[in-house]
């Protein structure tokens, strides 16, 4: 019963949400320690067998339970190497306030170019703008835009996009730079969520794109009414 339910659960979650290696061993070594208990006691006593059957059930649907309910799609973790480039452009921004009267990278020319200020003095290694994690897709991913001609950057991709009309003195919570909606998307055309850098220079996971300091801004859009100094609109154009 115990092998049974643990190769349902264990079907279940490799389909919705790719399972380690560590997961299918732990997974595995229940299944057949509870499966060869129940042959034991089942050939040295038949109703110790029964019984031994049922609670091995009821210790399976436990370990079902938990299985799906703390499963990497229901607690993800972040993607740690794509937080380190946010908290890495995060310091390189704080510097380049304190150099340039408290205002942040801006170029009349776009976003692109804006961030492209911040290198080589600020961030010098070029993949700090690359999510790491968008590089690993299994499938055909979105082609990354690229920095324009006209900048030391030029040519090279960037996966981050970036809110480059910052007023110099935008709340903590206003969303400046995050990865591009399909980053860290699990399959094909199904974004789960972003690393988003916020003013403070705070660096938090979302998985939802209204998560700037209004409640009803999508980061990704302008909404109607838009004003740079209230609302968050992250773009690579």
């Amino acid at each position: 019963m115990v092998a049974v339910v643990c190769l349902v659960g264990l079907c279940v979650q490799t389909h919705r949400w790719r399972v380690g290696l560590p997961h299918f061993l732990g997974v595995l070594a229940a299944a057949l320690l509870g499966f060869t208990s129940y042959l034991i006691l089942k050939a040295l006593d038949e109703t110790r067998g029964q019984v031994l059957a049922f609670s091995s059930g009821v210790w399976g649907a436990v370990l079902l339970f938990f299985m799906l309910t703390m499963s990497p799609g229901t607690v993800r973790r972040e993607p740690s190497p794509c937080h380190e480039n946010l908290n890495l452009i995060a310091q390189a921004i704080f510097t380049y306030t304190l150099d340039n009267g408290e205002y942040f990278p801006f170029d009349e020319r776009g976003p692109l170019h804006s961030l492209a200020l911040l290198y080589p003095e600020y961030v010098r290694q070029p993949k700090a703008f690359r999510c790491p994690y968008a590089r690993r897709k299994r499938w055909k991913r979105r082609m990354a835009a690229e920095f324009p001609a006209d900048n030391p950057l030029a040519g090279l991709p960037c996966d981050y996009g970036y809110t480059w009309r910052v007023h110099p003195f935008a709340v903590s919570n206003f969303a400046i730079i995050a990865d591009m909606p399909m980053n860290h998307a699990r399959q094909e055309g199904k974004a789960v969520g972003s690393m988003v850098l916020y003013v403070d220079g705070h660096v938090s996971w979302k998985g939802t794109p209204f998560c700037s300091n209004h409640p009803g801004d999508n980061i990704y859009a302008q909404e109607p009414g838009w004003s740079p100094d209230t609302d968050s609109w992250i773009r690579q154009e």
